[in-house]
């Protein structure tokens, strides 16, 4: 199988990023070879689900009928004092950056296991 654009993925730089169709294409030919990771978010109890936007709706499809907390970058702070029981964090971001990686260290210095779904 021809795999160019994930060739391209592989080796591009800030100078010759790539186009969405390359991003795209290669994305579909890393999974044709290799497997979507599991993820295991059963073992929460209850979680701390922060996103905002289309991702916020995504999390509260994802832990319908579970007891999460859910808040959106600006409440999560208040959220995470205010509820009681919180035993991990899931930030659901469309872009993997913007605010998640501030809120991510914010939640690793409080010790929460965080997982990122981007």
């Amino acid at each position: 199988m021809n795999q160019e654009n994930l060739e391209i993925l592989k080796t591009f730089s800030k100078e010759d990023l790539p186009d969405l169709d390359v991003v795209t294409l290669g994305a579909l030919e890393l999974f044709a070879t290799e497997q979507v990771p599991s993820l295991d978010l059963v073992q929460l109890k209850r979680p701390l689900v922060i996103g905002s936007g289309n991702a916020q709706i995504t999390g509260r499809i994802l832990f319908e009928g579970q007891d999460a907390v859910f808040a959106d970058e600006s409440t999560y702070k208040v959220k995470l004092q205010a509820a009681r029981g919180i035993d991990g964090a899931v930030l659901i971001s469309a872009s993997g950056s913007k605010h998640a990686g501030g809120i991510a260290k914010e939640l690793k210095a409080r010790s929460i296991r965080t997982w990122l779904l981007t």
